[in-house]
């Protein structure tokens, strides 16, 4: 990934960020309210265990070295924690105070700290030191002989350690991270088309158009850029007329609107344009145009003779006539593949300067590879942040297979 790609999805990301940040230090600053050790003060207590021998064998280090664990472990017992707060008269438990307790025994060394976290500075120090001369005393009982000395009596902290601004900072600086943390990581596993540069980097394909919201159909100048691009790109066919191809990898990804304001735009510029619904298991035309759909392509590819041109319906435009699906068939691909499907074509490429196909998504079935053969040119729409890499290089692999001439993408990242 390259320093746009990770502004990118800061960018994209930035409301869970954000939203993350501020909710953990809402609950941070919350929590330490009802804490009972905010402000935080730290005191230090060093204790030493046993006798510190001038040239102690091996055996005697090891010894001692097992016997500072032992204590150390006494420490952090009950029986010790309780016998403090008796002593001091503390208004916590003995539970609570054992978290504010810690043990650290000071490697190769005879020296144990007994560090105090507290929301007191003198109550602090008293509790460590306190915490020092209670496990000497258990240490007594349990060992029958003094093992335990104050090396380092603790002193009050004149700073705390942690305040409850502090808190909240770290509660939001750890939202945020993992936030971050998280939005990469949704990022790394997304594998859909995000990008323009994704299409370019992944597909080898050119980008003729990204609609940023459909709006009216045809008035919007990406549909004049992408009829002008069509018109450059398509030349060379045996026909005088262009037939071209509109498809996805799959469904929902705005192929069929997409197709309707091509068509639309080029009848503005004043061509004689055919739109046919060619998507003959799930038409949609006549929804989406208001058409009746009781005879279409699929009537004519069962029939014979001449396209009755009262077949083709009035849209939009007086240069525009629609062909609709028609009735669902049995066999779409068979009707498709035939030579009467190269007939209608050739009749409507006949009456008309372009021929737009509204086609069947390429993984549905065979249906788009059969058309792409039969066409001058196919229109690729992806959705953004829907259609998935893999499925666009599957459809264009599809597409190549048959001969198609795939003559860009178009980027769909209208969010409706």
């Amino acid at each position: 990934m390259e320093l746009r790609d990770y502004l990118n999805v800061l960018s994209k990301w930035l409301w869970l960020i954000i939203l993350a940040t501020t909710i953990a230090a809402t609950i941070g600053y919350f929590a330490l309210q009802r804490s009972a050790l905010l402000p935080a003060y730290r005191a230090t207590a060093v204790v030493m265990v046993g006798d510190n021998a001038s040239r102690p064998d091996p055996a005697q280090l090891q010894a001692g070295q097992e016997l500072v664990r032992t204590c150390a472990e006494l420490a952090k017992r009950q029986p010790v924690a309780q016998a403090v707060v008796e002593s001091l008269g503390l208004p916590i438990s003995a539970d609570k105070l054992r978290d504010a307790i810690e043990i650290n025994p000071i490697p190769d060394t005879q020296l144990i700290e007994i560090v105090v976290t507290y929301n007191d500075p003198q109550q602090a120090a008293a509790i460590a030191n306190e915490v020092a001369s209670q496990l000497a005393a258990q240490a007594d009982v349990n060992f029958r002989r003094n093992l335990i000395h104050l090396v380092a009596e603790a002193q009050p902290p004149t700073h705390p350690s942690l305040s409850a601004y502090g808190g909240v900072l770290v509660a939001a600086f750890t939202g945020l991270i993992l936030a971050t943390c998280a939005a990469f990581l949704i990022e790394y596993f997304d594998d859909t088309i995000k990008t323009a540069e994704d299409v370019r980097r992944h597909l080898l394909l050119p980008i003729l158009g990204t609609i940023k919201r459909l709006g009216k159909a045809g008035s919007q100048p990406i549909w004049w850029a992408l009829v002008e691009a069509c018109q450059r790109l398509c030349g060379g066919g045996s026909r005088s007329a262009k037939l071209i191809l509109v498809t996805s990898p799959g469904s929902s990804e705005g192929k069929s609107t997409t197709a309707i304001n091509l068509a639309l735009a080029w009848a503005k510029t004043g061509q004689r344009t055919v739109l046919v619904d060619a998507h003959l298991r799930h038409p949609v035309l006549h929804q989406r145009l208001g058409l009746s759909n009781d005879e279409g392509l699929s009537t004519l590819l069962q029939g014979s003779g001449p396209v009755n041109p009262q077949a083709l319906a009035s849209a939009g435009s007086p240069n525009l006539r629609v062909l609709t699906g028609g009735p669902i068939s049995s066999d779409p691909s068979e009707l498709l593949a035939s030579q009467r499907m190269g007939q209608v074509l050739d009749e409507l490429a006949e009456g008309a300067d372009v021929v737009i196909l509204d086609g069947p998504p390429v993984l549905s079935a065979a249906d788009a590879a059969i058309l792409a053969s039969k066409v001058d040119g196919i229109l690729l729409v992806l959705r953004q942040g829907r259609t998935k890499l893999a499925a666009a290089s599957e459809a264009v692999e599809a597409l190549r297979m048959v001969g198609g001439k795939i003559l860009g993408v178009v980027l769909n990242e209208d969010k409706g």
